[in-house]
C-alpha cells in the first residue's frame, strides 16, 4: 500500500488540522467508524476550500454551486482510537477529466500512518443538478504532489452478478446535507450498521471503495443488496431500480 510520506513541517500546498477522536465517533470496540472518518474529511475539505479559494461553502452555495463526491477510495493501516489525537492533511491532486481530485492522509501526532484517501469531486449546479462553471479562483490553484500519495480511485470494480442479502432504508431528514441530498458519510453509516459486531470485533477494514452515481433525497426508499466473497463485502444501493451507489469493503 502506498502512503503519503510524513514530514514534521506541513508541505507547501497542503492544509492540516488536529483533532481528537471522541467516544461518539467510535464503535463498540473504541475504533473510529468509517462514517466519522468521512465526516472529518468533509470538515477539512470545507476549511481547505476556504483557505485555498477564499470562498466558504456558504458563499459557494449562495452562488448556486455545490461540491459532490463521485468516487472515494480509503486505504486503512489502522483505525484511530477513542481519545487519540490525530493529524489530518489534505491537498489538491491532479484533476481527472472534468473531476477535481483531493488527497487525504491521517497520522498520529508522531507521524504513524493511519488512513489515506483519494476522492474525485464534481462541481454541481444546484438548479440544473448538472455540471457547474467553476469559479475563477480555481484556475489559479496548482495541485500538490506528495511522495507516496494514493492514486485516483478506480472508476469501476468487479461486483457479483447476484446478491443473496437485502435490506431497505429510508432517507431521513437528519441525513440530508446542505446540498439537499443524503450526505456521503451516511452511506458509510448504513453499511456499518449492516456489519455483524461478532465479525468486526476481530476484523478491521483495510480498504473501502465507493462510487456515488445518483443523488438520494429525503423520504426515498433505498434497496441495499449485498454479498460476501471471502473477507470482502460488496453492496449495491438502488432507488426505484436505478443504481444509486456501489460500495466495497475489504477486511
Amino acid at each position: 500500500m502506498m502512503f503519503p510520506k510524513y514530514t514534521a513541517i506541513c508541505p507547501q500546498g497542503v492544509y492540516q488540522l488536529v483533532t481528537e477522536v471522541s467516544k461518539k465517533q467510535t464503535d463498540t470496540f473504541g475504533r473510529m467508524r468509517i462514517g466519522d472518518l468521512a465526516r472529518q474529511m468533509q470538515t477539512i475539505t470545507e476549511q481547505h476550500l476556504n483557505q485555498s479559494l477564499g470562498i466558504s461553502i456558504d458563499e459557494l452555495n449562495a452562488s448556486g454551486k455545490s461540491w459532490v463526491i463521485a468516487w472515494t477510495q480509503m486505504n486503512i493501516i489502522r483505525l484511530p482510537e477513542c481519545g487519540e489525537k490525530i493529524l489530518l492533511r489534505i491537498w489538491q491532486g491532479k484533476n481527472k477529466a472534468v473531476m477535481y481530485s483531493r488527497k487525504y492522509a491521517f497520522y498520529t501526532m508522531t507521524g504513524e500512518p493511519l488512513v489515506t484517501t483519494s476522492s474525485l469531486f464534481l462541481l454541481m449546479d444546484r438548479d440544473t443538478r448538472g455540471m457547474a462553471v467553476p469559479p475563477d479562483q480555481m484556475k489559479t490553484i496548482q495541485p500538490a504532489k506528495i511522495e507516496g500519495e494514493s492514486d485516483h480511485p478506480k472508476m469501476r470494480m468487479v461486483f457479483p452478478s447476484e446478491y443473496r442479502n437485502k435490506v431497505q432504508r429510508v432517507v431521513m431528514p437528519e441525513e440530508i446535507d446542505f446540498n439537499g441530498h443524503l450526505n456521503n458519510s451516511h452511506y458509510l453509516d448504513w453499511v456499518e450498521e449492516i456489519l455483524d459486531e461478532s465479525y468486526t470485533r476481530d476484523h478491521q477494514p483495510k480498504s473501502v471503495w465507493v462510487q456515488y452515481s445518483k443523488e438520494l433525497m429525503e423520504g426515498q426508499e433505498v434497496h441495499l443488496r449485498f454479498e460476501w466473497k471471502g473477507d470482502t463485502m460488496y453492496l449495491c444501493g438502488s432507488e426505484r431500480e436505478t443504481e444509486a451507489f456501489l460500495f466495497q469493503i475489504s477486511f
